[in-house]
């Protein structure tokens, strides 16, 4: 029932109640809503956008001058409106030809026998009396049990829409939602789904309680953005999902500077909203909000953007505006730990040899946490680069514990830490971080490939296989999930579907089909051993298009029965910092345990004993 300016966040007077009735008065005729919709944000957008409905085309009974004041009172412009309540209704009066206010006080009615009753010619007006009495009755009751449903320990916030219509704000909308997010999770009292699960409800087609049911949350937040300059509006709304109904719902203005704040106050509205208590360091920290320039906020927010899109280009753009913003605030402690990070997974994606991309990701990482050591991605990263690219286990543990301890809804988080729990061989407790892990972000198929790469290290062929294969459901031809699920049916012997799995890839168009033809005879002519020298001549053509680390010509030579070239790549991973983490359980380097060579390779990373 929100009118567009509200919507909007734009000024407010009695005419925006006016819609609102309206729009009640059109459901209560029609049985149905003026703009019906899933979901908030569709429903705040056809208010905007769409014509005034016309009552006439469900009830055609409706008089055309109830038909003509109930449009009236939705128009979009609010200048175009009744100016006042008493105007809406002396509109509808007219309709029964009583143009008297006589009939708004309260006076003893004679109530007449069902047998002589008579439809009062008052019937329009009264009507809209009792809307206004039922409206605060309503009122009344979603106050008095807005809490009577269940508690709200969980939470997911959905998309903003971007109000101002302007696609090339795409970026600032998505940081809003990003940091909103961010904040939102840092309070330990809550469950909050990670964002990569989320955006999938961009444009939904679904109600409420069915996304909390995917989500398995207890509640939905949803929001819009409006921009214009310099300044800024976001618009919240919380809906418990079992039963449906709305909690709270508030706009926040304010200048881009001041977002970290706006979303900071969001954050605490939410959580007294819910009655999640909040430590005192977590009040401490919703308090005091660092504020940045309005370039500097933007740098970051473009930089955020293209990090999320989680490839190699995207993390290299995402750098670049982390570096801009950097070199505008030198002591912007979050674009330090966002540089941090992008860096990492460069080296990670193999954007960059983990040798030039680690120990700048570690400078970075380590600034961020000397000005706030609060930020837990910060802390992650400087877990993830002590343990792959360091190999010093004790501290990544102990860091990875504090990046959980700060931020334990970080999904990534956890699912870093699964792999370096599994690395040094304990697996039931990686199986647990990756499980909680896909529990923070369930639509992102790359939680599946986590879970499947401990059950792998853990020799749990049959559920790594299903973990994949629903991984496949939810986005089919996901190379992660195919490519591992791939390597599972070699050491299972069905060569035959992993030959298919990899063909299927390569016949995409953008691949082309000519190694798919060279794959399938090959292995034609010379069985497994074919399908292996296949591999390696992939990983070779890969590697001249950019970086390959050692370590996966290693685990290619391997299963060829080369061991002494095997371990000689090793040797060159153990140089470069590639890959090496894994050494201890990898299942595609046990033809190589008991060598000499592999042995002391081992000794020399210090994996602590199990």
């Amino acid at each position: 029932y929100m009118s567009p300016e509200q919507a909007a966040g734009e000024p407010v007077d009695q005419r925006t109640d006016v819609y609102s009735l309206g729009c009640v008065l059109f459901e209560m005729l029609s049985g149905q809503l003026p703009y019906p919709a899933n979901n908030a944000q569709a429903s705040m957008a056809r208010h905007a956008i769409d014509p005034v409905p016309s009552i006439r085309e469900s009830r055609p009974e409706v008089p055309e001058q109830m038909d003509a004041a109930l449009r009236k009172a939705m128009e979009k412009r609010s200048a175009d409106r009744y100016g006042s309540a008493v105007e809406f209704v002396a509109a509808l009066g007219s309709v029964g030809k009583l143009q008297d206010t006589s009939m708004w006080q309260t006076q003893p009615t004679q109530v007449a026998s069902p047998r002589s009753r008579k439809r009062p010619k008052r019937t329009v007006a009264v009507m809209a009396a009792a809307v206004v009495v039922a409206i605060g009755v309503w009122w009344a009751w979603s106050l008095a049990s807005a809490g009577a449903g269940a508690p709200i320990t969980s939470l997911a916030v959905l998309p903003f829409a971007n109000l101002s219509g302007d696609a090339e704000q795409e970026y600032f909308v998505d940081g809003m939602h990003d940091l909103l997010i961010s904040e939102l999770a840092r309070i330990s009292a809550l469950t909050v789904i990670s964002r990569t699960s989320v955006m999938r409800y961009r444009n939904p087609d679904r109600s409420v309680p069915e996304i909390a049911r995917e989500l398995n949350v207890d509640a939905i937040v949803e929001g819009s953005v409006f921009r214009a300059g310099d300044s800024v509006r976001i618009n919240a709304q919380l809906i418990a999902a079992r039963p449906e109904r709305d909690l709270w719902a508030n706009t926040y203005a304010g200048a881009v500077e001041d977002m970290f704040a706006l979303q900071a106050e969001v954050a605490r509205a939410v959580a007294a909203e819910i009655e999640a208590e909040l430590t005192p360091q977590e009040e401490a920290r919703l308090a005091a909000i660092e504020t940045v320039d309005h370039d500097v906020h933007d740098a970051y927010l473009q930089a955020r953007f293209h990090h999320a899109k989680g490839t190699v280009e995207g993390f290299r753009e995402a750098i670049h505006y982390y570096e801009e913003a950097i070199e505008r605030s030198p002591r912007f402690a979050r674009a330090h730990a966002g540089l941090a990070l992008s860096l990492h997974l460069l080296g990670v994606y193999g954007g960059l040899p983990a040798q030039e991309s680690e120990p700048q990701a570690k400078m970075h990482a380590e600034t961020a946490l000397d000005l706030d050591d609060a930020l837990g991605e910060a802390h992650a990263v400087l877990a993830g680069i002590r343990s792959m690219f360091e190999w010093d286990w004790e501290a990544a543990d102990r860091a990875y514990r504090r990046a959980i301890e700060v931020d334990r809804n970080s999904a990534s988080a956890r699912q870093w830490y699964a792999y370096h729990l599994s690395s040094v061989g304990r697996h039931d407790e990686a199986i647990v971080q990756a499980r909680r892990g896909l529990e923070l972000d369930p639509l992102n198929p790359m939680g599946r490939v986590v879970l499947a790469d401990q059950l792998v290290n853990a020799r749990r062929y049959d559920e790594a296989t299903a973990s994949l294969t629903r991984g496949l459901e939810m986005e089919p031809g996901f190379d992660r999930a195919s490519e591992l699920l791939e390597w599972i049916y070699t050491q299972t012997d069905r060569y035959e579907d992993a030959v298919r799995l990899r063909r299927e890839r390569l016949a995409r168009p953008e691949t082309g089909g000519t190694m798919a033809a060279l794959l399938a005879q090959m292995y034609a002519s010379d069985g497994v051993e074919g399908y292996w020298r296949w591999r390696l001549l992939n990983l070779q053509r890969a590697d001249e298009d950019g970086y390959v680390g050692p370590s996966a010509f290693s685990k290619v030579y391997a299963e060829l029965g080369a061991a002494d070239t095997a371990i000689e790549w090793l040797e060159r991973a153990y140089e470069e910092r590639d890959g090496m983490e894994m050494l201890n359980v990898w299942p595609g380097w046990d033809s190589l345990r008991g060598e000499p060579r592999f042995e002391a390779l081992l000794s020399r990373m210090n994996f602590p004993a199990n």
